[in-house]
């Protein structure tokens, strides 16, 4: 299961990286991805550059800050993606 939500959160990254970069997306994948989003992500996370109020990051931008193989790590196993990566620690 957590296997399915990291890959519809990475999902959401690559459409939204990819409307930053003006490039299609199947419509379905990015609805799917929001779906997750908003079921999951979205408690923690909002859709702007600000901080929300549990003290997460606004993810407006993240794939300008990170790397799509970067995101995918970090969503797949934090604990253990924080344990090797300097910039993880620092979350």
């Amino acid at each position: 299961m957590r296997r399915v939500l990291a890959l519809g959160a990475f999902i959401f990254a690559i459409a939204a990286h990819a409307a930053e970069e003006e490039s299609a997306v199947p419509a379905a994948d990015a609805a799917h991805g929001k779906q997750i989003f908003q079921t999951i992500c979205a408690h923690c996370h909002n859709t702007t550059h600000e901080t929300s109020p549990v003290g997460a990051p606004g993810l407006a931008g993240v794939t300008k800050r990170r790397s799509l193989d970067w995101i995918e790590h970090w969503i797949t196993n934090p604990e253990k993606f924080a344990a090797s990566d300097p910039t993880a620690k620092k979350l």
